[in-house]
């Protein structure tokens, strides 16, 4: 079934965004509100991971879908866009996954990927909040 090979990526996508927002995180620990933001955002990571997990089934077949690479980075600016962006790939593939739900009338895929829908989609604002604050100093003072 294609739902369980989604499953399973989302799966590796939330435990390796967790572990790219840990990384940052102390990457750039001297900018306070963002090392605190990665932590915060690795356990929601691993949160929505673990609520994933009873539902997905282990898939024999291989895996369908690629998996993009979240490169860190010692510039913030190039940093929190890899992290908004893997988050907005997040969103997207929970959207995909509720919309299975609502098809398949599955109520408990459809509460755990809504809730996660709306967790990704929210800690990718905060990104591009912090983008705009940060772009302008960044980029045009040399």
């Amino acid at each position: 079934m294609k739902l369980a090979n989604l499953l399973e990526h989302l799966l590796t996508l939330e435990r390796s965004l967790a572990t790219a927002l840990r990384t940052a995180g102390e990457r750039h620990r001297l900018d306070h509100d963002v090392y605190y933001q990665c932590h915060a955002f690795a356990r929601s990571a691993d949160a929505r991971a673990a609520r994933l997990e009873p539902l997905a089934r282990p898939n024999e077949g291989r895996d369908e879908w690629d998996s993009p690479v979240i490169e860190g980075s010692d510039d913030l600016l190039e940093e929190l866009r890899a992290l908004a962006l893997a988050l907005r790939g997040v969103a997207l593939t929970w959207t995909m996954a509720e919309q299975a739900a609502k098809a398949l009338r599955d109520p408990e895929l459809l509460a755990c990927a809504s809730e996660s829908v709306s967790d990704a989609t929210s800690e990718a604002d905060w990104f591009l909040t912090r983008i705009k604050t940060a772009a302008p100093q960044a980029l045009t003072i040399e």
